[in-house]
């Protein structure tokens, strides 16, 4: 189940993977790992965690994911 949000939350556009001669390695960039098929945006709130697919779909399946996700994050309990 979705979690409720006071406010909309800003839609973020995925990157669309561009194949390159050779590997991008930049220590300033942050890189996402893609192991098991799938990509989704995790939005966080005080409440709980909501992933989202790439065309903005809940991803139902996922949600026991995002639930544990939510109490593994540090400080997430306490973000405004």
């Amino acid at each position: 189940m979705p979690v409720p949000t006071p406010y909309s939350v800003p839609r973020i556009l995925p990157i669309v993977p561009t194949l390159r001669p050779i590997p991008f390695n930049d220590p300033r960039w942050l890189f996402e790992p893609k192991y098991d098929g799938f990509r989704g945006m995790l939005y966080v709130t005080r409440q709980g965690c909501t992933l989202y697919s790439k065309r903005g779909n809940v991803m139902t399946r996922c949600s026991d994911l995002a639930e544990k996700l939510w109490h593994e994050l540090p400080n997430v309990h306490d973000c405004d």
